[in-house]
């Protein structure tokens, strides 16, 4: 891949290129580095020289897996779990959600849309506005750190995420 972009720099195709490679230090470790190369030529445009700069980005690859492995856990986690779980953002838009979410939105909605009755014990339209309200101002209040909560002794606990 290296061999390719560099002829191509060297045959004015492309005027830089920018590739991640592994290597394997002496003792064993994996080091990733991203390749960040460019070809400086003469007044006629024929290539002089490259200028070439490599970055260790070992940790930003580790991070990125851990993320991605984070992730994946968290994914499995919910969509294991029998009971609604959902994510919105500060403007209520949904963010993620959870299989029994889905499967729960997708048949209220198909009954909805097809006008069949409601399955018994389902709420209705107006106790699916005060959820909505409910559930509004407790995601106004975790967004702006600002959420509390009353311990089984009746006292009052906060939690500040800032």
């Amino acid at each position: 891949m290296n061999l390719h972009l560099f002829d191509e720099a060297l045959r004015g195709v492309r005027e830089t290129y920018r590739l991640e490679k592994r290597y394997i230090h002496k003792n064993g470790a994996i080091i990733w580095v991203r390749l960040n190369v460019s070809m400086v030529k003469d007044g006629r445009g024929r290539p002089l020289y490259c200028v070439s700069q490599i970055e260790d980005v070992t940790h930003d690859i580790l991070a990125n897996e851990k993320l991605m492995i984070s992730e994946a856990n968290l994914r499995a986690t919910i969509n294991n779990a029998s009971v609604l779980i959902w994510s919105v953002d500060k403007d209520y838009n949904l963010l993620t959600f959870n299989d029994p979410f889905f499967e729960y939105t997708k048949k209220t909605l198909w009954r909805r849309a097809t006008h069949r009755t409601k399955d018994p014990g389902e709420p209705s339209i107006d106790d699916h506005k005060g959820m909505v309200h409910k559930w509004s101002d407790f995601y106004r209040r975790a967004l702006t750190a600002k959420l509390s909560s009353t311990r089984r002794s009746g006292s009052a606990r906060t939690f500040t995420t800032r």
